[in-house]
């Protein structure tokens, strides 16, 4: 078959690797973006950027300061908004993405929450009156939005927000305050410097009654000056570990006072009376939550897609050592080691880009739920996210990323590989949206309350994902071949969260029958209940991997996307198999046909591991790496990265004087 990727002029080993491709690298990067016409109309975009310099840096951005980088981004997205029409249907999300994503790659822009939060959050939470206001002016840019939850002193416990909003019946008016220093709203993206509105969460006080966390729009800056507004104290938080073009910000409130109809009504509901109607489900203002986490997984999942396009081009490139020939060195990717390290992550690339899109349905189908009065689906929806939150963004940013910077050995560490910018970029995605610990624990307490229903005898009451609690379980594994089946696999992904959870709640269920409150004894179980939610979220992430898989049409692609799965498969298999061990379900020859298939695998997809990763079809924009190049001359282009660097403009850095007199002195 046929890797259009191909280049007269580029590096003879990276073309040697493209041409063991065995399928069509078109069809595979069709799947990886959704299909042929999502592929085709992001190749537009992209390609109507490069042609434009304004949308461009004026100099290498790794050499940028803090402050040349917020005004080269400032300046970007002015001419992004003037170029947009264009190129890019302006209220098409997916356009919208893709056309940001070319200009202004991982380090966000200043309508990256607009887009990303403050618009999905009236859109999910406005009534119909509010969005007729609100929607047009902020689809229009008009306003620039952000979202504003997370406080200095709380994060993830949404419950025990300070800030306060207390409903004054004598002026239909809501009084926002931060009323101590921990209540500052602390984090927000885009909040700093450039939003001039905000959805701003508080708690709601009518009639002398706390009626929980609800959302408020707030306008924070003066739309003509951008100055804040009185009794508005705001800015930036200052350096991070990494989105050095983001203004995460703080801001403070005093006595703003804001119309009734500011409160988003679609729920929750304070009339002018000040009676307060409760929202279908105690968790509904959770929705713009549910939203980011169901588009962070597929989010996540390019992102590794990138540090792996990055450290498998460069390793079919870099030589070092023998393994036959001790007058040749080999490729690294001749490693088994290497590929191990590699590989594994490329399958969870897949795994998650793959699931994204179920959750993204899933939510949109909830939406509709929703807005139909059903709010059934809220609570299962809420648990699994928390679940493929933790476990995604871990293992794309720590187990992914972060392997694939440390198989570029030392040039690793330089931010020409591009690899540092896109771990300290995105390692925060662990924290928000859900401290991952948090958010293990979360998934957790649901578990606990489905294996209680499944002991019980009441499966009927289980929801699809979860009925496999109440599933007899087999008393040993089928495999007995060297080719286990994705049935085999998935038997014993089951039954390793079964038993876990199983004996977790059984557990837990005694604690609270000694008198042990519930929080206590969630907290005594913790370790084991954050063990639960990460087999359960496995087996749903290799469940609809799987799916996706087996629903895909015949031909040379599917055949290499079932190698991607079955590595997935067996290496969760043998990652952690304590459950399937101690239940007696596999015998230790099984684990080792197992361990044998992963070997196989791994020797399997090589040929074919360039191929893949160029199907991701990312452009040498987007992956600002040396070592990633499409065209694989790297080190005359490390060099060329290395002299460009502003200490290198002298030969004589200005302040060597220093050090001249401590030397001279010795003289």
């Amino acid at each position: 078959m046929t890797n259009h990727y191909i280049r007269e002029g580029d590096n003879a080993d990276l073309t040697e690797l493209r041409k063991l491709c065995t399928f069509d690298t078109e069809e595979m990067a069709a799947f990886l973006n959704n299909d042929k016409i999502e592929l085709n109309r992001k190749r537009q975009i992209q390609d109507f950027v490069a042609k434009h310099p304004v949308l461009g840096n004026p100099k290498p951005y790794y050499f940028m300061t803090r402050k040349e980088k917020m005004e080269n981004s400032q300046r970007k997205a002015m001419h992004a908004l003037e170029l947009a029409p264009q190129i890019i249907d302006v209220h098409s999300k997916m356009d919208v993405y893709y056309y940001n994503d070319s200009i202004h790659n991982h380090d966000g822009h200043p309508f990256a929450l607009h887009n990303s939060m403050f618009m999905p959050c009236l859109e999910a939470q406005a009534d119909e009156e509010q969005l007729a206001e609100w929607l047009p002016i902020a689809k229009n840019n008009q306003v620039v939005g952000t979202y504003c939850q997370t406080e200095m002193g709380h994060g993830t416990n949404l419950r025990k927000l300070e800030s306060t909003a207390t409903f004054d019946e004598k002026t239909d008016e809501f009084v926002i305050n931060s009323p101590t220093i921990t209540s500052t709203k602390f984090w927000p993206g885009n909040l700093g410097k450039n939003a001039n509105i905000c959805i701003f969460a508080a708690q709601l006080y009518t009639k002398g009654k706390c009626f929980g966390t609800n959302n408020f729009i707030i306008q924070i800056r003066d739309f003509t000056t951008h100055e804040p507004l009185p009794g508005v104290e705001v800015g930036d938080i200052g350096p991070k570990l990494g989105y050095a073009c983001t203004d995460n910000g703080f801001l403070r409130l005093s006595n703003i006072r804001i119309p009734r109809r500011h409160m988003l009504m679609r729920f929750s509901k304070v009339d002018k009376e000040g009676n307060f109607t409760k929202p279908l489900h105690d968790k509904i203002s959770y929705t713009t939550m549910l939203h980011v986490r169901s588009v962070l997984i597929s989010f996540f999942g390019n992102i590794l897609g990138r540090a792996l396009t990055i450290a498998i081009r460069y390793s079919g490139i870099r030589r070092q050592g023998e393994i036959d020939n001790p007058k040749k060195e080999v490729q690294v990717l001749d490693y088994t080691t290497q590929k191990y390290r590699l590989f594994i992550p490329l399958s969870r690339a897949f795994a998650y880009i793959v699931l994204g899109r179920q959750c993204t349905k899933m939510y949109q189908n909830l939406l509709l739920d929703l807005k139909n009065g059903n709010a059934d689906a809220m609570t299962d929806m809420h648990e699994i996210l928390c679940g493929v939150k933790a476990v995604c963004t871990y293992e794309c940013c720590c187990l992914g990323v972060e392997q694939a910077r440390l198989a570029c050995g030392g040039h690793g560490y330089s931010d020409a590989s591009g690899l540092p910018y896109i771990y300290t970029t995105h390692v925060p995605g662990l924290t928000y949206e859900g401290e991952n610990t948090v958010m293990l624990l979360q998934c957790a307490s649901g578990v606990m309350k489905s294996a209680a229903l499944a002991l019980a005898g009441e499966r009927s009451k289980l929801s699809k994902i979860t009925k496999y609690l109440a599933e007899p379980i087999q008393t040993k594994s089928t495999i007995s071949t060297d080719c286990p089946t994705t049935q085999q696999y998935i038997d014993c992904l089951e039954v390793n969260a079964k038993v876990q959870i199983l004996k977790t709640y059984k557990q837990y269920a005694s604690l609270l029958k000694s008198g042990m409150n519930k929080k206590r004894a969630m907290n005594e179980c913790g370790i084991d209940m954050t063990k639960c939610a990460r087999r359960h979220t496995k087996q749903f992430v290799a469940k609809t991997f799987a799916e996706t898989v087996a629903d895909y049409q015949e031909g040379e692609t599917k055949e290499v996307l079932s190698q991607i799965l079955e590595l997935y498969l067996a290496n969760e298999v043998t990652e952690s198999p304590s459950g399937m061990i101690l239940s007696g379900f596999v015998n230790g020859a099984q684990l080792d046909i197992v361990k044998k298939r992963v070997k196989i695998l791994l020797e399997l997809i090589k040929p074919n591991a360039v191929s893949i990763v160029d199907s991701f079809d990312f452009t040498d924009n987007q992956l600002m790496s040396v070592l990633g190049r499409r065209d694989g001359h790297v080190y005359e282009n490390l060099l060329k990265f290395a002299q460009s660097s502003e200490l290198n403009e002298t030969h004589v850095l200005p302040s060597q004087h220093y050090i001249q007199k401590v030397t001279s002195s010795k003289l």
